[in-house]
């Protein structure tokens, strides 16, 4: 009898323990997803005034070896950056500091910077892709 009684304990247990409770399941989805929003900012000014102001962020949207081109005389300078080598690029929000973006589709943004009477530009391109807005290449057009 005791056996009987522990037996049918443990199946109504099982079965009790073993139903989801739907809203439950909401609200999780809800959240991972609000926490993905957080995180991953599918808009890309979103992205980039995140991008510009987190070094560890920037980092991690970056496709390495990143591809950055020097133009000096006409002529262009190709160089390929390694993540262990890159330092964060400080992106200020300066008076001086002027940010044109350039979209071409919805996958890809081009960001010129220069800084007034300075001779700086510098064009950025961004592409979207798996979720995630990646810096793909880098021109220094400076004087």
């Amino acid at each position: 009898m005791k056996k009987l009684i522990l037996l049918t304990t443990l199946i109504i247990g099982t079965l009790l323990g073993c139903s989801d409770n739907p809203k439950t399941a909401v609200e999780k989805k809800a959240s991972t997803l609000k926490k993905a929003a957080v995180l991953e900012p599918a808009d890309f000014d979103s992205f980039f005034k995140k991008f510009k102001s987190d070094s560890v962020y920037q980092k991690e949207h970056i496709n390495f070896p990143i591809k950055i081109t020097v133009t000096e005389d006409e002529r262009d300078s190709v160089t390929y950056i390694k993540k262990n080598k890159w330092h964060y690029v400080r992106l200020t929000n300066n008076k001086e500091d002027i940010y044109k973006k350039a979209q071409s589709n919805k996958n890809s943004v081009t960001i010129e910077y220069t800084v007034e009477d300075t001779g700086i530009l510098m064009s950025f391109d961004f592409t979207y892709g798996s979720g995630k807005w990646r810096l793909t290449s880098a021109t220094d057009s400076s004087d």
